[in-house]
């Protein structure tokens, strides 16, 4: 996994996240989509409509920084990018930009998440921390279930 901590690069208010899976590529594009309630907040409190254009909000659990989240998608990809415009009270209540790509491997599937629009440097700290979570919590997840469909 790599960070580009902004700590250490003043000059871009991006953070970025790479790890690979041995799960497909399906799986993952389901995990940040369709179960990204599952993982990330309260599937009961979750409003979400898988298609571009649309918001939603999520209750994240305090582990993910708590409080009320909310997003659109600007653009899905099935199965390689997921685009979104992000709000989240724990990282300063600004609008932010997330890239998900995923692509096949050899093994399975990688995965890299650009986190932008943190201009203040705790709140790149805070995306850094959660989106490694992320990447721990989505593993074990992801290797022992299998995407609703």
């Amino acid at each position: 996994m790599k960070f580009v901590n902004a700590e250490r690069d003043t000059r871009h208010d991006v953070v970025l996240t790479e790890w690979s899976t041995t799960a497909a590529c399906g799986h993952l594009y389901w995990a940040f989509t369709e179960g990204l309630g599952d993982w990330l907040g309260d599937p009961s409190s979750m409003s979400m409509a898988i298609e571009a254009g649309v918001a939603f909000c999520i209750d994240a659990k305090p582990e993910w920084g708590g409080g009320a989240h909310y997003a659109r998608f600007v653009d899905l990809r099935q199965d390689r990018r997921i685009e979104m415009k992000w709000i989240g009270e724990s990282l300063g209540g600004v609008e932010s930009d997330v890239v998900i790509e995923i692509w096949p491997t050899a093994r399975g599937s990688a995965v890299s998440i650009a986190h932008a629009g943190l201009p203040d440097p705790a709140a790149r700290a805070m995306a850094a921390r959660l989106w490694d979570g992320a990447h721990r919590t989505l593993e074990a997840i992801i290797v022992s279930s299998q995407p609703r469909r």
